[in-house]
């Protein structure tokens, strides 16, 4: 089978029970390929990669004095 057409009258030959099979069938492929990221267009959060943004300039518990919004504004 080669077109849309032809899948659809080979479909259209089957009795229920063959359709909702196939039917099932299909979706659990359309579902494998959908969760794989294989799907065009479709992207994961944990597809972007890690930045490093350098070591620590001042650690927390030095920090909890400041006023970080003040901090911020400033520069």
């Amino acid at each position: 089978m080669v077109s849309l057409a032809e899948i659809e009258t080979a479909v259209s030959t089957l009795s229920p029970d063959d359709k909702l099979a196939l039917f099932r069938r299909l979706a659990d492929q359309l579902a494998r390929v959908q969760l794989s990221g294989n799907s065009q267009g479709s992207h994961s959060v944990l597809e972007i990669p890690t930045v490093q943004l350098g070591p620590i300039l001042r650690p927390w518990s030095e920090m909890e004095d400041d006023d970080l919004l003040e901090e911020m504004l400033e520069t």
